[in-house]
């Protein structure tokens, strides 16, 4: 009979005169609660907290569990099941600034990772089901060396840059174009538009000549 046991490591608080410097986050996104970047070999996580302390808070990492919340408060600040299994001996965290910044080590030592590379290790989000990721601030020089990428995964991840940049251009296009064709209008129009902006924030209205319909 087999039993296949889980580690859990509770992080303890140590009072000591903190000189860490919060990280950059890039390749990650933001949720409601959190925000999150990584490296090929990193996942940082940025939790606000207000004034607490660091012995306010309660960190327990696992292979591919984390659960994160203040000592007298049940509701958890972050929990769930992670993208993909960390190093747990290798979690580190602080709390610099009212902001709790967590390091979750990846696993860059399994079996995929040798066969696939550092694609292999990529995460959309910090909990399964939960995908976060900014996919228009995605930096493959920030998150790993060229000279890391098998040639095959250098090329696929050129084209995929190429085209985030032309969807960008598109993008811009497409803005400028509105700009210029709202700038024309009667003034008289371009305050109505301004006016149901500001009723509907999150519905994009732009101007277009409906009468050949």
């Amino acid at each position: 009979l087999k039993i296949k046991t889980t580690v859990v490591v509770v992080f303890k608080w140590k009072k000591r005169k903190c000189l860490h410097k919060m990280s950059g986050l890039t390749n990650g996104g933001e949720t409601h609660g959190y925000r999150w970047g990584q490296t090929l070999s990193e996942v940082t996580v940025h939790i606000p907290i207000g004034d607490a302390r660091g012995r306010d808070i309660n960190v327990k990492v696992g292979r591919q569990h984390i659960c994160i919340g203040r000592r007298m408060d049940q509701d958890a600040l972050l929990e769930g099941t992670l993208w993909k299994p960390v190093l747990v001996d290798e979690t580190e965290w602080v709390v610099d600034g009212g902001v709790l910044e967590v390091k979750l080590a990846k696993d860059n030592r399994r079996d995929e990772n040798v066969q696939l590379g550092p694609s292999s290790e990529w995460w959309n989000g910090i909990i399964q089901g939960e995908d976060s990721l900014d996919r228009g601030a995605v930096s493959v020089d920030d998150y790993v060396r060229r000279g890391e990428i098998p040639p095959e995964q250098q090329a696929a991840l050129c084209r995929e840059q190429a085209e985030i940049m032309s969807m960008r251009d598109a993008a811009a296009a497409k803005a400028a174009a509105a700009t210029k064709v709202e700038l024309a209008l009667p003034q008289s129009t371009r305050e109505n538009l301004a006016s149901l902006r500001r009723s509907f924030p999150d519905i994009p209205i732009e101007y277009g000549d409906t009468s050949a319909a």
